[in-house]
């Protein structure tokens, strides 16, 4: 995933290829969701069943916590279960138009909510980037009581917490914008 959404695929929904919104698409398993955010960050990130970590993958307590498990929507799936529920810039939402006579919405219109969708992207993506600089001490060695995963982390409430559970909340959020964009 780069930086920002990229700029042809803001220009080719501004022109009319948004798609409508993706009800079926989402963080649970019912109601006619499959737990899609959590699926498609696995099969994106996860370790190979089995493997040891070759540094390119999330293992399983860091994928866990990014992704969610059976009970739990994990970092990705927060955006769909906190106050950011009805936030469209979370999800994306409303970045369609078409040029045909009498759509709801302008091309204008639609691109003030994708941009307002990438910005929402970049800030949490910056915010990883913050709380990755506290996993390290003074003389860069790894602080392990900011990385280790021996108990979960707890994203509800938004709460700070080890740097490593900060690092994992901002890109699960940044994750969640940017499947959403695809999808919706």
């Amino acid at each position: 995933m780069g930086r920002t959404l990229t700029a042809s695929l803001l220009a080719g929904c501004a022109l009319g290829v948004g798609a409508t919104q993706a009800l079926g698409y989402g963080t649970i398993v019912g109601l006619g969701q499959n737990a899609e955010h959590e699926r498609m960050t696995r099969r994106a990130l996860a370790c190979p069943t089995g493997t040891a970590s070759t540094g390119i993958c999330f293992e399983d307590r860091s994928i866990g916590s990014l992704a969610g498990t059976r009970g739990s929507v994990g970092a990705v799936g927060y955006p769909d279960v906190s106050t950011y529920i009805n936030n469209g810039a979370y999800h994306c939402d409303g970045g369609d138009t078409d040029p045909i006579a009498g759509y709801p919405q302008s091309a204008r219109a639609a691109a003030a909510k994708l941009r307002k969708c990438r910005a929402v992207n970049n800030s949490r993506l910056d915010a990883a980037v913050s709380a990755a600089a506290r996993m390290l001490g003074p003389k860069n060695e790894i602080l392990a009581g900011e990385v280790g995963l021996a108990t979960s982390c707890t994203f509800a409430g938004g709460f700070s917490g080890r740097a490593k559970c900060d690092v994992l909340w901002q890109l699960g959020i940044a994750l969640h914008v940017t499947q959403d964009f695809y999808a919706h």
